[in-house]
């Protein structure tokens, strides 16, 4: 067994958070060699992933030099072990990369815990019955970052993912997010950024904004697009009564109205807050969001985790990306798939986004040939534009992919009282 104080400095920071649980560990570390180590456990785990033989034959020799190594054999087994019962407690961006040991295959090591909890998943998977096809496109996602295509291979030219990716993968491991079509979703809870308000005579909704929130003058998120503290910011303020709610409107194009309203609450139930279960929304590197193609994507998820997780009863979509910028219709045709993606849901201002740099996730085709996103979105940071981040979110009962359900309404409402300044 290891002791942890005879652990390099740059483990045991990460370690030392749960350290009551590392020589329990320790105890049980098979005195000969980690199942989860040998060849043939990693070729079917591999294979269940979908890894190239290239990827296995590297892994292997991986985790050949990891069980050779005391300390990397120790943390393996500590991580493999404790990672689950700790989730909430281990903070992955810490962990370092084994460079010294393992040179150009560091970022593989990281892999090998995710392959050690294949069995765990399938049991998962075997319990829910979960589809085959699902199955197999959602831990695809590991594959598609060990590509050329993900970003530790665009960094580091060799195959890898860091800690942190490996902790999101784990969303994917724990059986809680699912590749459905183009898109990736999961349960989540909203956090609280706005809430919104469904008019019961004319199904109009309004997003309001949360209390203490500050806005640049533009309506965007003080932060975003990296500005900050502008003179002509405001703070939004939200009052609740028995009868009514006060606050600042959102428009469904992503900005903040610097015009306080009435909502009472007899005509406008809430209907989205802190809290709600939603399907949470993620964007995996692949092909271009075809228009159709996102709608069959959330068409289909709805049908899924209706059947699959019937207890959870989600109300809404939502996410935060930069896809969701809301200057985007200034810059692209009407006719982009972005921004006809953005036109069917309901944008709310966040902070985040590149400010006056290209959003990283802005490629050039397979060819390096500069794309007509590329040069509009060049051309416009040579104007003085800024890019942002920005949230949306799209209630289940309003999907009709292509309706623009949120746009189609009068702004301003013309059901809303707006109070005096």
């Amino acid at each position: 067994m290891r002791d942890l104080d005879a652990v390099s400095s740059s483990w045991q920071k990460c370690i030392v958070p749960l350290a009551a649980s590392w020589h329990p560990i320790q105890e049980t570390i098979p005195s000969s060699g980690i199942e989860f180590l040998s060849g043939e456990f990693i070729a079917k785990a591999g294979e269940a992933c979908h890894l190239t033989r290239d990827l296995l034959e590297r892994l292997t020799r991986v985790a050949r030099a990891v069980e050779e190594d005391h300390e990397l054999r120790s943390i393996i087994w500590f991580l493999h072990n404790a990672y689950w019962p700790n989730r909430r407690e281990i903070h992955m961006s810490q962990w370092p990369l084994p460079v010294e040991t393992l040179e150009e295959d560091a970022g593989l090591f990281y892999v090998l815990p995710l392959l050690s909890w294949i069995p765990r998943l399938q049991k998962i998977h075997r319990d829910l019955d979960i589809p085959s096809d699902v199955i197999r496109d959602s831990v695809g996602e590991l594959s598609i970052r060990l590509s050329e295509a993900g970003s530790y291979f665009r960094t580091h030219g060799s195959p890898g993912i860091d800690a942190t990716t490996m902790s999101w993968l784990t969303m994917i491991w724990d059986g809680h997010l699912y590749q459905i079509g183009r898109f990736q979703f999961g349960i989540w809870s909203h956090s609280g950024v706005v809430r919104a308000y469904r008019n019961k005579a004319t199904r109009s909704l309004i997003a309001l904004s949360e209390d203490n929130r500050i806005f640049l003058p533009n309506g965007l998120n003080d932060g975003s697009g990296g500005l900050s503290g502008l003179e002509g910011s405001w703070a939004a303020t939200l009052e609740e009564t028995d009868r009514e709610v006060i606050g600042y409107p959102i428009t469904p194009s992503g900005f903040a109205v610097n015009k306080k309203i009435r909502l009472p609450k007899n005509e406008w139930p809430e209907v989205f807050a802190k809290g709600s279960p939603t399907l949470d929304f993620h964007i995996p590197t692949g092909p271009p969001m075809d228009f159709e193609t996102c709608g069959e994507s959330f068409q289909k998820a709805i049908a899924f985790f209706r059947r699959y997780f019937p207890e959870e009863p989600f109300v809404a979509f939502e996410c935060w990306s930069w896809i969701l910028d809301p200057v985007f219709p200034d810059i692209l045709p009407p006719d982009s798939n972005l921004v006809r993606f953005q036109q069917e849901l309901y944008l709310y201002p966040c902070c985040g986004g590149s400010g006056n740099s290209m959003p990283g996730e802005v490629r050039r085709d397979d060819d390096g040939r500069i794309t007509s996103m590329e040069k509009r979105f060049s051309e416009y940071l040579a104007s003085g534009g800024r890019f942002n981040s920005g949230g949306f979110f799209l209630m289940i009962d309003d999907f009709d992919w292509g309706s623009q359900p949120y746009r189609r309404q009068k702004l301003p409402w013309p059901e809303v009282q707006v109070m005096d300044d």
